[in-house]
């Protein structure tokens, strides 16, 4: 097309002939006459009146037509159709090449629109393999996808561009165009991306030797929301069902991680009477048939050796990320305690106290047979000899405080507590006096079988001296 742009096609004769030979043309091949050359198709020899005048031969010019098209080299192929006053020798054919010259084009990327929804509102764009100039070839462009959303799951796009060759200037193509789209799901998910390069480019170069696009895809699903459930309400300290499962559950899948973090409270303490990991993760969904909407995490009873009340433990979500709590959630589990009941034993300092003098008082002391977890009371009646308050005085109220637990195990723990039984001082000379101190009611602990327990009181005043006397030392025998 540049430089030898054209070429003669010659009819030769053999001899000189005294008529007029006229030769007939015809093309064919790949170039396209017009388009691609012209060349006229009728050769006329003019007929020869005097030899040494004579012509043998006569041409015509096949030229090319230049164009910006990129194309393959063309053929044309001419053939003789018809001979006039002549006769064709043999098959006369000849081929021409029209070598291409122009320059390569070069295709570049673009989109529609870097933003696309996935479900509502514009959810497709269109992805354009544009050339710089029409293209005599074929031009194939192959797209290559990455980015975090996941093609066919969360897009489809067409991996090949074809830009049709140019045959007529007017009518070339210079663009061709597939469709990237959203794939709905309903995933609460994050904002996903569609990075778009050009792979490979047949008959023409990417430009810039990198063209890249990325599209956005925005998530426009509803957030989620999650609710609290345990798999008993009751559980036992020691024996039996000793643990439950606590359930954070999503109402709908989600493509987020999702965390929730709880936090409990009630009557129980945490490490002592009980465990409870206080972070749940339910973890994103990729694909809606493998999706998890529930994850637990187990409530378990620590046993010990108190007899305690029962107790609670109530949890609640403290902290939800990816999603919304479903209003307030919270769930009681309560631990039945299951340790046997204490029992309490009675017992005195001493056996025997002074009124006045040395030692005049004992403790008397309720004892549990093992740590408590409640508060026991203890009321002691007293019966016997003595007379309370005018002999002896005596609490008759004995509370052995409840033992708690810390972290570290039992702590301020008390198994016994006294009272005083004090003997009252006074003058009289008396026969030694008894105590006799029971048990009257136990709260929160059972009497070890019957205790009772005697105190003497032992008395020290000093004997009486007795004098003896009359009212007179004489006396009548009959009168007066």
């Amino acid at each position: 097309e540049g430089g030898t742009t054209s070429t003669q096609v010659t009819a030769t004769l053999n001899t000189l002939s005294g008529k007029p030979v006229t030769v007939t043309l015809v093309t064919s091949g790949t170039a396209t006459e017009g388009p691609d050359y012209t060349m006229g198709h009728t050769i006329v020899i003019p007929q020869t009146f005097v030899t040494a005048q004579g012509i043998l031969a006569v041409s015509v010019t096949l030229a090319a037509v230049v164009d910006n098209l990129n194309e393959f080299d063309e053929t044309v192929t001419i053939d003789i159709d018809t001979v006039t006053n002549a006769t064709e020798d043999s098959v006369q054919q000849r081929t021409v090449t029209i070598i291409n010259d122009e320059l390569v084009p070069t295709v570049s990327l673009a989109v529609g629109s870097p933003t696309i929804n996935e479900t509502t509102g514009t959810t497709s764009t269109l992805v354009t393999a544009t050339l710089n100039t029409l293209a005599g070839k074929e031009v194939t462009v192959t797209l290559v996808t990455t980015g975090t959303a996941t093609e066919t799951a969360d897009y489809t796009i067409g991996h090949t561009i074809v830009i049709p060759q140019t045959f007529n200037t007017a009518s070339g193509v210079p663009a061709v165009s597939v469709t990237l789209m959203a794939v709905p799901d309903l995933l609460n998910e994050f904002n996903e991306t569609v990075v778009i390069d050009i792979d490979t480019v047949t008959n023409a170069n990417e430009k810039d030797g990198f063209q890249q696009q990325t599209v956005t895809m925005i998530d426009d699903d509803a957030v989620p929301t999650v609710s609290l459930l345990i798999g008993s309400a009751t559980i036992n300290e020691t024996t039996g069902v000793t643990a439950t499962q606590v359930t954070a559950e999503l109402n709908t899948l989600s493509g987020k991680e999702v965390t929730v973090t709880l936090s409990p409270a009630g009557t129980t303490t945490e490490n002592s009477d009980y465990t409870l990991n206080h972070t749940i993760v339910i973890p994103q969904t990729f694909f809606t048939a493998q999706g998890i909407r529930s994850v637990s995490t187990t409530l378990s009873a620590l046993p010990d050796l108190l007899n305690e009340f029962n107790e609670t433990v109530i949890i609640d979500i403290s902290g939800v990320v990816n999603a919304d709590e479903n209003a307030t959630q919270q769930q009681t589990v309560t631990i039945m305690d299951d340790d046997a009941i204490s029992t309490v034993s009675l017992s005195v300092g001493s056996a025997t106290i002074n009124e006045e003098t040395g030692t005049t008082s004992t403790p008397v002391t309720a004892t549990l047979n093992t740590l408590s977890g409640k508060p026991v009371t203890v009321t002691l009646v007293s019966s016997g000899t003595a007379t309370e308050t005018a002999d002896y005085t005596i609490d008759h109220t004995i509370v052995i405080p409840q033992t708690t637990l810390t972290t570290n195990g039992i702590s301020s723990g008390i198994l016994s507590v006294s009272v005083t039984l004090a003997a009252m001082m006074d003058s009289l000379n008396e026969i030694d006096e008894t105590v006799i101190i029971d048990i009257d009611t136990v709260t929160n602990a059972n009497e070890n079988n019957v205790q009772t327990k005697t105190v003497t009181i032992v008395n020290d005043e000093v004997l009486p001296l007795v004098r003896l006397s009359v009212g007179s030392p004489t006396m009548n025998e009959e009168t007066s």
